[in-house]
């Protein structure tokens, strides 16, 4: 509240606020408002909404000022006083990771009391679908809980320590981390958090073929048989399976899980909407030899998830009928 008290006008007037740290404003924890002017004898009113985010004592220091020289400040003492729960417990880290990829995880431990806490002592179970790589301020990683452990002497009323974990992943799927903050060994904990992270598999697309008769000679048949299979830990979507075949040979007929056509000198098999990971699917194609050469069959795959197609050339020579 500031009133003017005196004779005459106040103008330009501005009001500063320094918030303590013990309290958060969207506008910092150093603000400026413009009041305008103030009449003689008038009263201008400003409210500061707060809000309270760790314990502790502090002041919150606010001073007018406005033309002429005119300056007045005053200091509000606060307080923020611990919740129920001793500890605040939060955690930063990636969210999602590719198979085989490693994230690194952070556990912030607030000391959410008005006194000081000693021996503390911090727990993390390492999900199944991933494996333990590091752990800060010498964390200790028990191989047969599959728990990591870290020690913290004392904490002060509100001051915080950041534990840091890097964890790779070795499994699809959701893995979901536990985070336990324990005192002076005793059976319930303080605080705990769950923190889930995806972890994505990846398609592996590979080619196969049949070992080719050759060489042929003109008017000659032969069959190829070609096998897709995906190696990888995650479904390929819309696989697209194509087979170019060279000036030196005729195409004949197909045989495949999904329909084909012939296009131009390509014969282009529908596309598989989806191939599960460690699927395997089986093509063949019967062709005749026409001309002399060193025929030249391309085979290539395209999926969703590659960036260009997966090319693979087979080789094999006509030659000219014997007189």
């Amino acid at each position: 509240t500031i009133t003017n008290s005196g004779t005459g006008d106040a103008k330009n007037v501005f009001l500063r606020s320094i918030i303590p740290p013990q309290f958060s404003h969207p506008g910092g924890d150093d603000l400026e408002y413009s009041v305008g002017v103030i009449p003689a004898g008038g009263t201008k009113q400003v409210q500061l909404k707060l809000k309270a985010i760790k314990p502790g004592a502090g002041k919150n220091i606010s001073s007018v000022m406005g033309d002429g020289n005119l300056k007045v400040a005053t200091e509000i003492p606060l307080k923020v006083i611990g919740t129920s729960e001793q500890f605040l417990l939060t955690r930063k880290g990636p969210k999602s990771r590719n198979l085989g990829q490693s994230g690194t995880y952070e556990n912030v431990i607030t000391n959410n009391s008005e006194s000081l806490i000693q021996t503390i002592s911090v727990f993390e179970s390492v999900p199944p679908g991933m494996k333990f790589i590091s752990a800060s301020e010498n964390g200790h990683f028990d191989t047969v809980r599959n728990v990591v452990q870290w020690d913290i002497p004392e904490l002060a009323s509100g001051d915080r320590h950041v534990l840091t974990i890097e964890l790779a992943s070795t499994d699809v799927g959701k893995q979901i981390s536990t985070v336990q903050v324990v005192i002076d060994n005793s059976t319930k904990h303080s605080a705990s958090l769950q923190s889930e992270t995806t972890i994505l598999g990846q398609p592996l697309l590979k080619v196969e073929t049949s070992d080719l008769k050759g060489p042929l000679t003109i008017g000659e048949k032969m069959t190829m048989q070609m096998q897709l299979t995906n190696q990888g830990s995650a479904s390929a979507t819309n696989v697209e399976f194509r087979v170019k075949i060279p000036q030196e040979l005729v195409f004949l007929s197909a045989k495949g899980p999904v329909r084909y056509k012939q296009v131009g000198s390509f014969v282009i098999f529908e596309p598989a909407q989806e191939m599960p990971a460690k699927q395997t699917l089986n093509f063949e194609l019967s062709f005749a030899a026409q001309n002399k050469g060193d025929a030249q069959v391309l085979v290539q795959v395209q999926s969703k998830q590659m960036e260009k197609p997966l090319s693979q050339e087979e080789a094999i020579s006509v030659l000219d009928k014997l007189q």
